[in-house]
């Protein structure tokens, strides 16, 4: 879409009604995964990773009340429900992350 302050992105695709930190986890997570092939192309886009999530999680806390204990407790749902997507080369990363969610101390 074509908006007054510039152009804007919308996935409709998925769109439904839920609690808005299940989006910035799955954000996270799309942000986070996939393996691409080579060594070198592995380090330039993890150190852009890093980068891009900071900024993400930078920004949207600043729109909307940070709440680190929702974020951590979506993580594995979101990896969990990613696996049924059936990337190629993802299945092992997402179980990790689902299992290292559900392992996690709640406090």
């Amino acid at each position: 879409m074509i908006t007054a302050r510039g152009p804007l992105v919308i996935d409709w695709m998925t769109a439904r009604r839920g609690n808005p930190i299940a989006d910035v986890a799955r954000t996270l997570l799309l942000a986070e995964t996939g393996v691409p092939a080579g060594l070198l192309l592995r380090l330039v886009l993890n150190a852009a990773r890093r980068q891009i999530v900071a900024a993400y999680l930078k920004r949207h806390f600043e729109l909307c009340p940070r709440d680190d204990a929702q974020l951590a407790a979506w993580r594995p749902i979101v990896a969990a429900a990613r696996m049924n997507e059936r990337i190629p080369g993802e299945e092992a990363q997402l179980l990790a992350m689902a299992r290292a969610g559900l392992n996690r101390k709640v406090e």
